[in-house]
């Protein structure tokens, strides 16, 4: 007579599967205010496998965590877009600007906003 040990664990095929997170910056345009950031956050966390977000007004950024199983970064990228503004991949967005450069530009460029009010 087989016997069954107690505690045995039967997991299904979907809990067997890994998640995939993946960590992204984008660059983003149209931003002239701290509430554009705001809206464009949580247009952001609405997308479907989103894990977490966080938009930096002063360097234009987003950076972006996602599960690329439940969604894609053309998604998100269509959520900012619907929201009223422009998201591109850090990469595609700094030619030829170090990191350094693309902070210094942003943040003169908010200070001349803040000049302005």
């Amino acid at each position: 007579m087989a016997v069954t040990p107690p505690n045995t664990t039967f997991l299904n095929a979907t809990a067997l599967q890994a998640t995939t997170l993946q960590l992204t910056t984008l660059q983003l345009k149209g931003m002239s205010c701290a509430a554009c950031a705001n809206s464009i956050e949580k247009a952001i966390q609405q997308v479907s496998g989103v894990s977490r977000v966080q938009v930096n007004f002063a360097a234009e950024q987003a950076s972006v965590e996602y599960d690329d199983h439940r969604t894609s970064l053309e998604k998100i990228q269509a959520a900012v877009a619907e929201a009223g503004y422009e998201a591109y991949p850090r990469a595609a967005a700094g030619i030829g600007q170090s990191d350094a450069q693309a902070q210094a530009e942003a943040q003169a460029q908010q200070a001349s906003l803040l000049k302005k009010q």
